[in-house]
């Protein structure tokens, strides 16, 4: 669309305060392209590293775009008269709700609050060739390297914008390093490198282990990454090591904001730690595979100066738009052994005003803290708009702080999903909560106090083996016919989950909520800032006129459960707006039309080829026992199993009791963007239980299979161990199934369907489907069926 002679367009549309275009690019040629707002009359040139092309798909970014109208215009380098300029699009105000910004008019990282960049900003282009190389400068110094460059963006009157193009990664260390198996505190070491020695009982730095022999940096995949932490701890008290593994520490940051461009940022195998830093944004980023933390933020101060929200000094954290994937580490050394995947997605300590929003946290094991320890202060946090998928734990585990979490989507948490400790204060409203058996573990914990602080008309206790008992005295007198300064009292720290207006589905132990019916209506916690500052607009963004929480898009529960998984998360290309109704995640609009790519009849008769692995090319084959299931082959079919063509049907034929029938139908075309409709239509000769006849199958074993488990319920399985049911009946002999699975590259959705009963797939991203498996099953007689059509659709824009 638009005006266009030469160059064509391909997509364009804008989001939150930024803006993409694609076109048709000729192999060798390079391009420039420029952006105006529509009530402009020129137009303003981008930045040559927004301008991608690869082949002959190329792609522009802007980003820093204040909300309004707008136009892209992209251009041939050497010959601008082949040139195409997009129609108008909208570009759309990011959400700033939440603590982050509350009473904050300067705006977080580098830029302002209305989208644009800061005065005098200092922008670095960041890949994985120039990590190390590229230089900056800020003030007037020059620095080289992501790591030196951060580190030195300290200066307030100089922000500093880090864009992320594609993968940034860092080396890590060895896989093939010897595992640590659990071990209890002892006085020897346990723990063996790959020299086979065992470590001393002291802390290691990179060198040491690297000189020592103990391990080494595995630069297959990625280069070393200068300026990261690697480093183990060894506690003596405790008598076990700790690590810390492939983390940029960066102290006393400013204005800082880490962006990544597009839709493939990715941070691999490494992390952030921000300390004592002030004004920080992280966006649009996937993390994945880091071995300490993604991003953790450390504030500075002793706890027992953090009595108020205004002693903090470090503060203004803001995460959105990132998918948190598994971290991993794999030479874990730590006694609890507990740091397989990682220590965590968002850890947040000393820090106040953060808000956590529109990001993905998918299968993590500890997602997130708040507060290290017990006696840790943290302080004003806002979590909305997250899509916490098939998480482990720590969503999040919470001490000393007053949060806030609206809009979150909580789908089958497998662990401890939220964990309110030590005079924590979690106020919840309008967030869904799905499969989820340990919705809520709060617990109260007891700090001993100095005797000088003890105030009359407050509760005390004392300490009985583990068990705490309360203290009845006067000032001065003595407690059990001890004096006060023989005996170690305790205050107790009363945590609170106060619940408003959530949606608990197949949902267990949410019993230590306070459900309450009102907005108002005040929950019993010992929060060291306020025990009611949900309440209090002083301390937090409360409309007390209309008694509700004054943030920009305030969704119900339900229409969080549909709206959160399209919009949470990294490369998502589009944004929330308020008046947006809610609709099933992955519905085509009214006048969407698909095109036919594919429409497979079997219409000329043939017989498969032998194969003893998944098919890269291609064609119509067969296996006795699938490789990816059975430990070996068989080299010869057996005369009742076979796959072929006849009669304008495709025949997966079985009728041994022995040995299974694999069919692979594998595709000519595949994709990997857009949204493609992917049907088979099959009809079974038998009725049968546990069997999984069709199974649309991708690289490296990913598949979506349509299963029935012994129970005979249908549905769709990611793993062979479990299915999400599509219908409680078994498959009848001589009925015609079609089952469809839809995927939506370009807004992460897949989507299963089986007649006219459809699911939304969580905790799977689109794969590129390169064919159709059949199978049939070993252990039955007549699993027969025969196939009648494939056919491959791609929605026309």
């Amino acid at each position: 669309s638009g005006e266009q002679s030469g160059i064509s367009i391909n997509e364009c549309d804008g989001y939150g305060e930024a803006a993409y275009l694609l076109f048709d690019a000729q192999s060798g040629e390079q391009y420039d392209a420029y952006y105006k707002k529509t009530s402009d009359s020129s137009y303003t040139k981008i930045d040559p590293e927004l301008v991608r092309v690869n082949g002959t798909n190329g792609r522009v970014d802007v980003v820093g775009l204040s909300a309004g109208e707008y136009q892209i215009k992209v251009e041939n380098r050497t010959n601008n008269s082949i040139y195409a300029i997009s129609d108008s699009f909208n570009v759309y105000a990011q959400d700033r709700s939440g603590y982050a910004h509350f009473n904050n008019t300067d705006g977080v990282g580098a830029y302002k609050n209305d989208g644009t960049l800061k005065d005098n900003v200092v922008i670095v282009y960041v890949n994985e060739t120039n990590k190390n190389t590229v230089t900056a400068k800020i003030g007037s110094s020059t620095y080289t390297g992501i790591s030196d460059i951060i580190k030195h963006a300290t200066n307030s009157n100089y922000p500093v914008d880090i864009r992320i193009l594609g993968t940034v990664g860092a080396a890590t260390w060895s896989k093939s390093s010897p595992s640590v198996s659990k071990y209890s505190a002892a006085t020897t070491s346990t723990v063996k490198g790959l020299n086979g020695q065992y470590l001393e009982l002291k802390n290691y730095s990179e060198s040491d282990l690297i000189d020592g022999g103990y391990n080494e940096l595995d630069e297959s995949t990625y280069s070393k990454l200068n300026g990261l932490v690697n480093k183990i701890k060894y506690d003596s008290s405790k008598k076990e090591f700790d690590s810390y593994y492939n983390m940029l520490d960066v102290s006393g940051a400013k204005n800082v904001t880490v962006e990544g461009i597009g839709a493939d940022a990715e941070i691999s195998q490494w992390g952030f730690t921000w300390k004592s830093s002030n004004s920080i944004e992280i966006k649009n980023i996937t993390f994945d595979a880091y071995t300490e933390d993604a991003c953790g933020i450390e504030g500075s101060g002793s706890d027992s100066s953090l009595t108020s929200l205004s002693s903090f000094t470090s503060k203004n954290y803001w995460i959105h738009n990132n998918t948190f994937n598994k971290g991993v580490n794999y030479w874990d050394v730590c006694s609890e052994q507990d740091k397989h995947d990682g220590d965590g997605a968002t850890d947040l300590k000393r820090c106040a005003y953060v808000t956590l929003s529109y990001n993905e946290y998918y299968n993590n094991h500890k997602t997130g803290l708040v507060g290290g320890g017990d006696s840790q202060i943290t302080g004003a946090v806002t979590f909305h708009h997250n899509y916490y998928n098939q998480c482990q734990s720590r969503l999040p585990f919470a001490r000393q702080a007053n949060m806030h979490m609206y809009n979150n989507y909580y789908y089958r948490s497998t662990g401890n999903n939220m964990q309110i400790y030590a005079g924590a204060y979690a106020f919840i409203e309008n967030c869904y909560f799905e499969g989820v058996s340990k919705t809520f573990t709060v617990s109260n914990e007891y700090f001993k106090t100095n005797d000088t602080s003890i105030q009359s008309g407050k509760k005390y206790y004392t300490k009985s083996n583990s068990n705490y008992l309360e203290a009845s005295y006067e000032v001065g007198t003595s407690i059990s016919g001890q004096k006060i300064d023989d005996v170690d009292i305790y205050e107790k720290k009363t945590p609170a989950v106060k619940s408003f207006n959530n949606i608990f589905s197949n949902c267990g132990n949410y019993s230590g909520a306070t459900i309450v019916e009102s907005r108002t209506q005040q929950v019993t916690n010992g929060n060291l800032f306020d025990s009611s500052f949900d309440t209090n607009s002083g301390i937090f963004y409360y409309d007390s006129v209309n008694e509700k929480s004054r943030v920009s898009i305030m969704n119900t529960a339900e229409e969080t459960k549909l709206l959160v998984p399209v919009y949470a998360g990294a490369g998502k290309m589009k944004v929330l707006i308020g008046n947006e109704q809610p609709v099933e995640p992955g519905e085509d609009p009214q006048d969407a039309t698909y095109t036919t790519v594919l429409d497979e009849t079997f219409d000329v008769d043939k017989t498969a080829i032998k194969t003893d692995s998944i098919p890269s090319s291609s064609g119509l084959y067969y296996n006795i026992s699938d490789p990816n299931i059975e430990s070996s082959t068989s080299a010869n079919a057996d005369s009742g199993n076979y796959v072929s063509i006849s009669n304008n049907k495709l025949n997966i034929n079985d009728t041994s009791d022995a040995t299974a029938t694999f069919g692979y139908y594998m595709f000519n075309e595949t994709y990997t963007s857009g949204k493609i409709k992917y049907s088979v239509t099959f009809t079974p000769t038998k009725q049968a239980g546990s069997w999984s006849p069709v199974s649309f199958i991708g690289l490296e074993n990913s598949s979506i299979s349509l299963r029935s488990n012994k129970e005979k319920i249908l549905g769709c399985s990611i793993t062979s161990d479990s299915i999400t049911a599509l219908s409680s009946a078994a498959y009848s002999a001589n009925t015609v199934y079609t089952v469809v699975l839809t995927a939506d590259y370009d807004n992460n959705i897949v989507k299963f369907a089986l007649g006219d009963t459809e699911i939304i797939v969580s905790g799977i991203t689109p794969f590129e489907v390169l064919g159709v498996k059949f199978m049939t099953a070993k252990t039955a007689t007549d699993r027969s069926f025969t196939v009648s059509e494939i056919k491959i659709e791609t929605l026309d824009k």
